[in-house]
């Protein structure tokens, strides 16, 4: 999330002076250098800067992507390219942890089981 909000206060209009594809290819950079950061992270450091990149990433392709848009509605109604780009945004998001929570494996053990069971005895169920 800071390597993306950073991008986005920072570089969000950098897409509409330099241009989309000028944008685009530093952002695919930020993502593969992203990816290999977190193929050799060797502690919490190292994920954090991986996630940094890969937010930085996340920020740029955006802007370039939500002036394609801006281009693409450009004809139509007021606000039309901002409540799509929103959207996207939102859902692309909403994405990945939707795809993943089906394959997460409940916890067996642990501290919120034992939590749970004093509290059951504490209540006498």
């Amino acid at each position: 999330m800071l390597g993306n909000l950073l991008s986005l206060l920072l570089l969000g209009r950098l897409a509409d002076q330099i241009g989309r594809r000028n944008t685009s290819l530093p952002a695919i950079g930020f993502g593969l250098a992203s990816a290999a950061v977190f193929a050799a992270a060797a502690g919490t450091s190292w994920l954090f800067a991986a996630r940094l990149l890969s937010g930085l990433a996340t920020g740029l392709a955006a802007g370039a992507a939500t002036a394609r848009i801006a281009e693409l509605y450009s004809g139509r109604t007021e606000g039309a390219a901002a409540r799509i780009a929103s959207a996207a945004n939102f859902f692309g998001c909403a994405a990945g942890p939707l795809r993943k929570a089906p394959a997460r494996k409940p916890r067996q053990h642990g501290r919120t089981r034992f939590i749970l069971r004093e509290t059951e005895t504490a209540d006498g169920l």
